[in-house]
């Protein structure tokens, strides 16, 4: 049965362990978590092709390494971390640095127009 017509969901699924293939430390395939879908792969063969991200089901790159490939692959967007982009501001510096031009009460004022 060939496989669906689709941008494949990966999943790991580890295949069996012989006697070529014992020395390599992983045997790795990767499935297509759909359930109708048959669709397998070596784990070296799926680098750099698009996927559905196993969390927020976009589309992405799966990444050039198999280092980065976890079990469930996903996207940068929905990788655990840092997620604040947007550097946080000491507001007291900013008034300080605010003072030493206008006073602090005009600064608020021009904060309330803007807002």
């Amino acid at each position: 049965m060939p496989s669906k017509s689709h941008v494949h969901r990966y999943v790991r699924a580890v295949g069996r362990l012989t006697k070529e293939n014992k020395d390599s430390g992983f045997i790795g395939y990767y499935k297509c978590a759909d359930p109708g879908c048959p669709h397998y792969m070596k784990t070296e063969l799926i680098l750099g092709k698009k996927s559905i991200c196993n969390r927020c089901f976009k589309e992405f790159i799966l990444p050039l390494s198999i280092r980065g490939l976890t079990n469930r692959p996903h996207c940068k967007d929905c990788t655990r971390g840092s997620k604040d982009t947007n550097p946080k501001v000491d507001i007291s510096k900013v008034l300080k640095a605010k003072s030493n031009q206008a006073s602090i009460e005009e600064f608020l004022d021009l904060v309330e127009e803007e807002g």
